[in-house]
């Protein structure tokens, strides 16, 4: 044991941290993250499903205001397009990046030379979608609870095949 010595002859003990203090330390930490980690998890979840709920209706936005100015909803480009149609309302690179969902972001709007709807989209008519495949259905069931009514098969956001998509009205 260290001896220290005070002016005025008293001594004091040299004291480091005991090897129990150092492990309730340790113990209090711990507490701390497992208390914290999944509440910061949840946060970033929860901000990713925010973003690609804002994404939609960016996209979805560009279609209207595509709409005002031309008269009818922009034709179809495909998944991973830059939808030259888009250019002047939204940034089109949008359409080149993974959406945090996974997958690609993609309008779907296939009309024949008169403009009327054709085939599979006749049914589900112009939407901001999603394309992925294999379908992530845990992930896109998740999105579908935070933004809508927890059902892929009703609702505002429904997948169709390998697409999880959002109707954009006609008129």
């Amino acid at each position: 044991m260290l001896l220290l010595r005070k002016e005025g002859g008293q001594s004091l003990r040299a004291r480091g941290f005991s090897l129990i203090e150092l492990v309730f330390v340790v113990i209090v930490i711990a507490i701390i993250v497992a208390v914290a980690a999944p509440r910061l998890s949840n946060a970033a979840q929860r901000s990713r499903n925010t973003s690609v709920l804002a994404t939609f209706g960016t996209i979805e936005n560009a279609a209207e205001m595509y709409r005002a100015v031309n008269g009818n909803l922009p034709h179809d480009y495909g998944p991973g397009s830059t939808h030259a149609a888009f250019a002047s309302y939204v940034d089109t690179s949008i359409f080149l990046k993974p959406t945090l969902l996974g997958g690609q972001w993609d309008w779907n709007n296939v009309v024949n030379s008169s403009g009327a709807p054709v085939s599979f989209w006749t049914t589900h008519g112009p939407n901001v979608s999603i394309n992925l495949n294999p379908s992530p259905i845990a992930r896109w069931t998740a999105f579908d609870r935070f933004a809508d009514d927890g059902s892929l098969t009703t609702g505002k956001f429904t997948r169709v095949t390998t697409h999880l998509i959002r109707k954009v009205p006609r008129d």
